[in-house]
């Protein structure tokens, strides 16, 4: 398997995504994330994907300074969020861009064995957990067939 770091911008878009979901469990605790804290937890899933990396390849390359930057490029406006009306039109991530992202972060961000236990493991679960409601009809669809 191959891994490289991802992007700067790419890891704004993860950081977007858990400022709209409001956060993430790890190890069984709340971890709120806001705009306030949104460059820490940046430095949090670059770190983790640098990490990734050097333990692929045998190196020690330094994670560069992260600085949350709102990736507007990947906002949508719309009436509707998952299942969610709203009165005025509201801006999200677009979510087929964040769950790409979500994926590829995940299969970047492995190389190493402490990847599972991580916040960015948590973070990658989080995310994808919260997708899934963003997904048209999906609270209309049975829960077995």
């Amino acid at each position: 398997m191959s891994a490289w770091t991802v992007s700067k911008t790419h890891v704004d878009v993860l950081v977007r995504g858990l400022i709209e979901a409001g956060g993430y469990f790890h190890r069984g605790v709340w971890q709120e994330v806001t705009d306030a804290n949104a460059t820490e937890v940046g430095q949090m899933l670059w770190r983790e994907n640098f990490r990734s990396v050097n333990s692929r390849y045998n190196e020690r390359k330094n994670t560069p300074p992260y600085t949350y930057l709102h990736p507007d490029q990947f906002i949508i406006t719309s009436r509707t969020w998952g299942n969610t009306q709203y009165l005025e039109p509201q801006s999200h991530i677009n979510p087929a861009v964040l769950a790409k992202q979500v994926s590829c972060y995940d299969y970047q961000s492995c190389e190493h064995d402490a990847y599972e236990k991580s916040r960015a493991h948590s973070v990658v679960q989080a995310l994808a957990g919260s997708l899934l409601g963003s997904v048209k009809g999906y609270d209309e669809a049975p829960w077995g067939v």
